[in-house]
């Protein structure tokens, strides 16, 4: 009994050790991903493109512009939300068998 939870155990720290990096590589990917739409857009408002009177009217033709880009940046922050989900639920499993130790050990 004890053989098959000290196993458990080490699946479900792979498991969780897989779902962190999964994670931090996630939001990587994400952070570049702002990074390089923050770049776009600066560039965008320098060289005269966007036009608008106002704030809101520029904000507007930035989106038209880099439409493509946001959608990029809104799938990579779901894939990130679906990455931690992953990692909460890999650190619960691993409390969960990590509380079954400690009561056998009892």
């Amino acid at each position: 009994m004890k053989e098959m939870l000290l196993s458990k155990a080490e699946e479900r720290y792979q498991a969780l050790y897989t779902a962190v990096a999964n994670y931090q590589d996630k939001a990587l990917e994400k952070s570049l991903k702002e990074t390089e739409l923050s770049a776009k857009r600066h560039h965008l408002l320098a060289s005269g493109v966007i036009d608008g009177k106002n704030a809101e009217i520029r904000e507007g033709q930035l989106h038209e512009y880099l439409e493509e880009d946001y959608a990029a940046l809104h799938l990579l922050e779901e894939e990130l939300q679906v990455c931690y989900s992953a990692k909460v639920l890999a650190d619960i499993l691993v409390n969960e068998v990590t509380t079954l130790v400690k009561i056998l050990s009892l």
